[in-house]
């Protein structure tokens, strides 16, 4: 009986609320903190942040579609990719994301191993090119950790270049 009463559609809900509520009230004050910061922001940095924003998902959109083992649109690529970015906030560590595009490759007639690896390529290349951004804007700009620190600077730009030669070297 008690496991039926909790179970209700309505006090489910309620408890979403409650929770919502209880995760919420106590950022109010940052959220006006940031309301306030929108409003000294320059409209062209905004909407410069909003296109290479957006130009994330039509070059994800893009990368299945050259990737793909059999044929998919584009047009319905950057629609899974938009709706992945929205499961992405709800799933920790990008596995939303992965999951959609799975699901969609496989709606695509793809098998399970051909779904897989093109998932897998594109986080690859995805992994590549992110590791090749950071080396470079580490060797331009000469970012540095202090020496006292437990990350020495060298070790830190080992880190970065280790992985991404390896995977270049490998593939």
């Amino acid at each position: 009986m008690l496991k039926s009463l909790f179970f209700r559609k309505d006090n489910i809900v309620l408890f979403v609320i409650l929770a919502v509520s209880l995760v919420t009230l106590p950022q109010l004050d940052s959220f006006t903190s940031s309301l306030d910061k929108l409003n000294n922001v320059k409209f062209q940095y905004a909407i410069l942040a909003l296109v290479f924003s957006l130009g994330t998902y039509f070059m994800a959109a893009a990368t299945y579609y050259f990737l793909a083992i059999k044929k998919i649109r584009y047009f319905q690529a950057s629609i899974i990719q938009f709706a992945a970015m929205f499961i992405n906030r709800i799933l920790p560590a990008g596995i939303g994301a992965i999951g959609v595009s799975f699901g969609y490759l496989k709606k695509m007639k793809h098998s399970n191993v051909q779904a897989a690896t093109v998932v897998s390529l594109n986080n690859l290349i995805g992994f590549v090119g992110n590791t090749l951004i950071i080396t470079a804007v580490v060797l331009i700009t000469g970012f540095s950790i202090p020496k006292n620190s437990i990350f020495h600077a060298n070790w830190i730009y080992l880190l970065i270049f280790l992985p991404g030669l390896l995977v270049l070297l490998y593939f």
